[in-house]
């Protein structure tokens, strides 16, 4: 099992639209994939604390959604588990305060 990638794919609040970061998240993760060229891959939505479990649950996957749609214009046909978290697990990225730095 290879360990997760974290790539913070960000959207216009309460949309399913990219921000302009956003694009270019989802735009290196395609490349990533098209070298890599993985049998499947799974993705993870997360959400912040307002509005509803309910609601968040139904955005993140809204989000998945858009970006199942990328990669699939994109050419990555492996397969994709999309597995919403809502405001559940929200997103903390990487822990940088405990990787070496470079010299």
């Amino acid at each position: 099992m290879q360990a997760p990638i974290p790539v913070p794919i960000t959207f216009e609040t309460d949309e399913d639209l990219l921000t302009n970061n956003g694009e270019r998240a989802v735009a290196l993760l395609a490349e990533y994939l098209r070298l890599k060229r993985p049998a499947g891959i799974t993705l993870s939505g997360h959400a912040d604390a307002r509005g509803s479990d309910g609601y968040n649950m139904r955005l993140s996957l809204k989000r998945l959604k858009a970006i199942e749609r990328y990669l699939r214009a994109a050419g990555y046909s492996g397969a994709l588990s999309l597995v919403p978290r809502g405001k559940r697990e929200p997103y903390r990225g990487i822990d940088r305060r405990h990787l070496p730095l470079r010299e």
